[in-house]
């Protein structure tokens, strides 16, 4: 069995203790990538590599702030969203 702990974007700096405790991989929130914050994106792969352990699942994939069904639909804002989360998650893999 394997153990895994989900990691909030405020809370990367407790990768570290995380490591020690034996968990074997973290989730991340997927916001994270999609949104392209270079910052926090640097800091995640840092604490990642320094401890060994890796992002193996990602949570609140599509926020609420996008409409997945009626008129709102934005497909081509979404598609980006997307692309760009999983571009950013691959590279940190």
């Amino acid at each position: 069995m394997r153990y895994g702990m989900c990691v909030q974007n405020h809370q990367i700096e407790f990768i570290d203790e995380i490591a020690k405790m034996g968990y074997d991989y973290v989730e991340c929130r997927f916001n994270i990538f999609a949104e392209n914050n270079r910052e926090k994106i640097e800091e995640l792969t840092s604490a990642l590599k320094r401890n060994n352990i890796k992002c193996e699942a990602v949570n609140c994939f599509i926020p609420g702030s996008f409409h997945l069904t009626g008129e709102d639909v934005d497909e081509n804002a979404l598609s980006e969203y997307i692309e760009t989360g999983m571009k950013n998650l691959h590279e940190i893999n």
